[in-house]
């Protein structure tokens, strides 16, 4: 079994812990730091030296100072005599106060960063590109048993605690999943590198902070998906050389071709249809302008938004006018705002002039567009929607018609319409052991629905009334 001994001065424990815990985390290394109470100190350090496949050694001033690191120095030197395949990896801290003959030992020997400037030298991205490029080396080096990734499970326990919890992963790249209020994020180290590209995957906002890009979810139903696909990423960083956007963009695309976003093609088709729909309808009324009405894509709590008005959309294509709801909060207004669910009940046809696609709706809609910022608001939110580009839209032909004259029809989400309250799902006993809840909603028969082409909904809708 590989396992790397750590020799340091005590006058640079701090930075040794830095190192282990930052930088060279999850490969099994050993140094005093871990000596129990009550061990034989210098016995310890003998045996562990013995059983070592190899050394990482902080230089500075004061380990050539030390007697017990010189010690250890010789010992380490002896092991690479007798055995070549034993690796040194000796860690520049700083070269001031240290003679140039200190270094004769290790001319042969690769010095991180480099011989002329130590880590301390050294600022944010600089030292975790090279410590980067060290663990990496080590890596390769040994077959290591790189420790294991957390447990889902761990780390769900501590995801609505108001205290930030911090766990890193095994890479070279130094990720960290973070847990706080609710939300999971995955924290990546930047390094120079670019940070300013499109993920398209609707439930993840991205930020930059303290020198990391951030992916972060509060969409708790899918934190464990969310989860493998930043081991995804984690690994790749480890597997190859490639940059920042490159990786997480290749992850994602592979995290999605394996069916993480668990919605099938037509799912999806109808539920853009659906909404696409509804805009080219608050297009003719109320123009162009609607397009910023239309929500959804950017992640927010309902598809559209008018004044204090929210709308839900919902399609199908069944014989019932049936509809999941997929979590607790799907009909619950904001405040001081109605909420309507916009039901919307089609069939499939072939060849027919009345008939609607996404395709054509998107065409529609272009062409009710004469500003060039509101055609690139709504290229960006069919891209959103879509988590794809905007041509997978355009290839969606696949033709509908309402199923009835009256669709699509409005319902007004008040306290008598037929929902899983959210003062229902708390009142549950053992609530907060349930992340979510979904379930379908079946609004055939029932009278309240009014048809949105009714001159009563245009009253709703339209926002240009005086």
């Amino acid at each position: 079994m590989n396992k790397l001994f750590m020799s340091f001065s005590s006058r640079n424990k701090k930075m040794a812990d830095i190192i282990l815990t930052k930088h060279l985390n999850n490969i099994e290394i050993w140094s005093m730091s871990n000596i129990q109470l009550g061990e034989n100190y210098a016995e310890k350090i003998k045996n562990e030296l013995e059983e070592s496949t190899g050394a990482v050694i902080l230089l500075s001033s004061a380990y050539f100072e030390s007697k017990d690191c010189i010690q250890e120095y010789e010992i380490i030197l002896e092991k690479k005599s007798k055995d070549s395949s034993y690796k040194i990896y000796p860690i520049l801290l700083s070269k001031e106060g240290i003679a140039e003959d200190k270094f004769l030992d290790l001319a042969t020997i690769q010095l991180f960063p480099s011989s002329s400037r130590g880590i301390e030298e050294m600022y944010g991205d600089e030292v975790d590109f090279h410590m980067q490029k060290l663990k990496k080396t080590i890596i390769d080096d040994f077959s290591f048993t790189i420790l294991h990734n957390p447990i889902w499970s761990n780390i769900a326990e501590f995801v609505d605690y108001k205290q930030e919890q911090i766990w890193p992963l095994r890479g070279v790249r130094n990720t960290q999943i973070m847990t706080k209020n609710g939300k999971l994020s995955f924290r990546i180290p930047i390094n120079n590198e670019e940070t300013d590209f499109d993920h398209r995957v609707k439930i993840l906002e991205t930020r930059v902070e303290e020198g990391y890009y951030i992916l972060e979810s509060s969409k708790s139903s899918l934190f464990r998906s969310l989860y493998s696909l930043f081991e995804l990423i984690d690994d790749k960083f480890t597997e190859t050389s490639d940059t920042l956007k490159n990786v997480v963009q290749s992850s994602i695309k592979e995290w999605r071709e394996v069916g993480k976003l668990i919605r099938t093609q037509g799912e999806l088709e109808r539920g853009l249809l659906g909404e696409l729909w509804f805009l080219e309808y608050l297009v003719k009324i109320n123009g162009e302008e609607s397009v910023y009405d239309w929500r959804g894509p950017e992640h927010d709590r309902h598809d559209f938004r008018l004044e204090n008005n929210e709308f839900e959309i919902k399609t199908t294509k069944n014989t019932k006018r049936e509809h999941v709801i997929s979590s607790i909060e799907q009909l619950e207004p904001s405040n001081d705002s109605d909420l309507f669910l916009i039901s919307i009940q089609v069939s499939p046809v072939q060849n027919l002039a009345s008939s609607m696609s996404v395709s054509k709706l998107i065409d529609g809609i272009e062409n009710s567009i004469s500003s060039k910022d509101v055609l690139d608001a709504f290229i960006v939110k069919v891209e959103g929607y879509l988590s794809d580009d905007f041509s997978q839209a355009k290839s969606m032909t696949q033709e509908y018609v309402f199923s009835s004259n009256n669709d699509p029809l409005s319902f007004y989400v008040d306290q008598n319409f037929p929902k899983f309250k959210k003062e229902e799902y708390e009142a549950l006993n053992f609530s907060d052991n349930i992340s979510d809840i979904s379930y379908k909603l079946n609004l055939s028969g029932l009278n309240t629905g009014v048809p949105c082409r009714s001159q009563e909904f245009q009253e709703v809708i339209n926002t240009k009334k005086t």
